[in-house]
């Protein structure tokens, strides 16, 4: 059954995309607005002209499967990583052994293995042609941080408190003098003007995220992140006023939630609870418009679904 195409426009305002979604095929024009020249038979006041276009086929399977579906599995990859598993789950073994492991021909694991060792992460031994696992190895694993791991562990969490409360919402964490955001819900909430937020820095003192973390800190803490969050930024007016920051911190544990109004972004105001798993772990927040409501309303709303979700974290992550 053929689709009839489907044209996807931006009002003119400046060059824009034009999709037309011809049933297995998508065609997306890059187009200059010409409403002099209307055309009719679309319905709409733009004209594709061929010498400024930018044409991508961008292949969708029929069943509607999406993007996804057109990248198929690198199968020599994925073979090399089944023979560094089996090398990590069963220490070192023979090629024929290792065939044997992975379900791999052995010809193939021989090619793979030379490979592999190639490239430093495996070693043969030539008393007996043993492969086994290289130090690179380590190396890799060492590379992976712990701010990771709980960053993956979160994702599911606060995609389920953006969907109940709709507002979106930020994991982050202390590095590098800042409080930097490692996961964000900013593309799946309707209320939101953000998308380009991972990896944003945000001021210990002046942010509802970094707020929420000295609340739950030491005071050997507070007074080692102070330090740091100096260096990085030794114009701020909090750093070296102690006063300041003590009351920052009181006001937080009497509210029972940070909370900072136009202070990361003048239109920007948000909630934030605090996360710590046997030390500070980071802060989830909830970020709304200044105009739409108080931090206290805010909180009234949505403190409690935002407790829920740190809850849940906090479960996974001592699991």
């Amino acid at each position: 059954m053929q689709t009839a195409p489907t044209i996807i426009y931006v009002p003119p305002c400046c060059p824009a995309l034009l999709l037309l979604n011809c049933g297995s095929l998508t065609l997306l024009w890059l187009c200059e607005p010409k409403p002099q020249q209307d055309t009719a038979r679309m319905g709409i006041p733009w004209r594709v002209t061929i010498g400024n276009a930018i044409v991508f086929a961008l292949r969708t399977a029929s069943s509607g499967a999406g993007m996804s579906s057109a990248y198929r599995d690198v199968k020599s990859l994925v073979r090399g990583l089944q023979i560094l598993e089996s090398l990590g789950q069963k220490g070192s073994m023979k090629v024929s052994a290792l065939a044997e492991s992975t379900d791999i021909d052995r010809t193939s694991t021989y090619r793979l293995v030379s490979t592999l060792e190639s490239m430093g992460y495996v070693l043969r031994r030539g008393e007996d042609g043993a492969v086994s696992l290289t130090s690179k190895m380590a190396n890799i694993a060492d590379g992976f941080r712990d701010d990771d791991l709980i960053a993956q562990a979160i994702t599911p969490y606060i995609h389920e408190l953006t969907h109940i409360v709709l507002w979106p919402s930020d994991f982050a964490t202390f590095s590098e003098g800042a409080v930097t955001v490692q996961v964000t819900t900013h593309k799946l909430s309707p209320m939101s003007v953000h998308r380009a937020v991972v990896g944003r820095h945000h001021s210990l003192f002046r942010s509802a995220l970094g707020r929420a973390m000295l609340s739950v800190m030491s005071q050997k803490e507070i007074d080692t992140a102070s330090v740091v969050a100096q260096l990085e930024a030794p114009n701020s007016q909090y750093i070296w006023d102690k006063k300041t920051i003590r009351k920052l911190i009181g006001d937080v544990r009497k509210a029972g939630y940070a909370s900072s109004v136009g202070e990361s972004e003048i239109n920007i105001s948000a909630i934030a609870l605090p996360l710590r798993v046997g030390r500070v772990v980071g802060a989830v927040n909830i970020v709304f418009f200044r105009s739409a409501m108080t931090p206290q309303i805010a909180a009234d709303r949505y403190l409690e679904p935002l407790k829920a979700c740190v809850r849940r974290v906090k479960k996974a992550l001592s699991a």
